[in-house]
């Protein structure tokens, strides 16, 4: 047998073994995240950072400059043709509201506050009801 081939042989059997042992990433819930959008409910992951770039959050933190922009990025599961909203509260005020159109299964969307004034933020994720789907906590001095 040529090297090709038992390469190739090689990579088949260890495909298969693989297929057998369930180990495809696509095919397995990697978080109870994950478990519960399979299951019908919506969840929401939402992290406070400094930027975006293709659709991922960058420059995560929990504390900011009065002369920075704030992002607060949400990946939604389980929302597909749904509503969800990002609140903005400062100091337990809300300040500020938007919301998204949730167009697959899994979707990534964010809001930001350009030179945001100094106190304690909250940012909540919410359903079309009002419910509160998760939330993400940080401070601006």
């Amino acid at each position: 047998m040529t090297r090709w081939r038992r390469a190739v042989a090689t990579g088949v059997t260890a495909m298969g073994l693989c297929w057998a042992a369930g180990a495809w990433a696509d095919d397995m819930p990697d978080s109870k995240a994950h478990a519960k959008a399979d299951a019908g409910a919506v969840t929401v992951e939402l992290k406070a950072g400094t930027g975006v770039e293709n659709r991922e959050l960058t420059g995560a933190g929990d504390s900011f400059k009065t002369t920075d922009t704030v992002y607060v990025w949400s990946s939604i599961n389980g929302a597909d043709g749904k509503k969800v909203s990002h609140v903005w509260k400062k100091d337990g005020k809300e300040v500020f509201k938007v919301a998204f159109d949730v167009k697959s299964k899994r979707w990534r969307v964010n809001s930001r506050r350009r030179t945001p004034a100094a106190g304690a933020y909250t940012v909540e994720a919410q359903g079309e009801d009002g419910a509160k789907l998760g939330e993400v906590a940080f401070k601006v001095d």
